[in-house]
């Protein structure tokens, strides 16, 4: 424990993020390594069980996405189009 405390101690503020950062990837990779061993034949969920949850999604995006383009143009607009104004009447 002492080595542990040592070796953190010497790092600095970014040392530290980056070793956290790093053994938190390796804590997530080890989790799904185990899912990748199991046997496809064996698996609770099959793919003809996520169409329905795959096709929502995509009816979902296929709603949103206009929408989403439509207020991201108008928030641009709004930023926007002040300051080329402001630009052309002081010029």
């Amino acid at each position: 424990m002492n080595k542990i405390k040592s070796f953190f101690s010497g790092l600095g503020a970014t040392g530290k993020k980056t070793v956290t950062m790093a053994m938190g990837v390796v804590a997530m990779m080890s989790l799904t390594m185990f899912s990748f061993a199991a046997d496809p034949a064996d698996a609770a969920i099959t793919a003809t069980m996520l169409e329905p949850v795959l096709q929502g999604v995509k009816d979902n995006i296929a709603v949103i996405l206009p929408v989403g383009i439509g207020l991201f143009a108008i928030v641009l607009g709004i930023n926007f189009i002040p300051k080329i104004f402001k630009k052309f009447l002081k010029g």
